[in-house]
């Protein structure tokens, strides 16, 4: 399972090639997948996207009254995603959502 998490960074290299994501954020990708394997690192991946949106939101609610300058609008998507690999590992295995997440992402399609 942990290749598995490793290889889910390769759709994220589209990303970085067209200068969308950065060479960081694949590489933590990569890390926390071989680490952590797919289930966690999917959880991990929804949990930062959330994080990621809210920084733009308030992003674009700032940039409406004040100016803000270009380096704000640059999303750390890798600490994002250390934020949510440190809430998942403090997450009880036992708990529903977990056992959800990891249900889901071990069903064969």
């Amino acid at each position: 399972m942990a290749v598995a998490g490793f290889l889910a960074a390769i759709p994220f290299l589209l990303l970085w090639g067209r200068r969308l994501m950065g060479a960081g954020d694949v590489k933590a990708i990569a890390i926390l997948g071989l680490l952590l394997g797919i289930a966690p690192l999917i959880l991990i991946l929804v949990l930062a996207s959330l994080l990621a949106g809210l920084h733009g939101l308030l992003y674009l609610i700032a940039s409406r009254y004040w100016p803000v300058t270009d380096r704000l609008r640059q999303i750390p998507y890798a600490a994002y995603m250390g934020v949510a690999a440190l809430s998942v590992a403090c997450m009880p295995l036992n708990s529903a959502w977990y056992s959800w997440c990891s249900s889901w992402c071990s069903t064969q399609f």
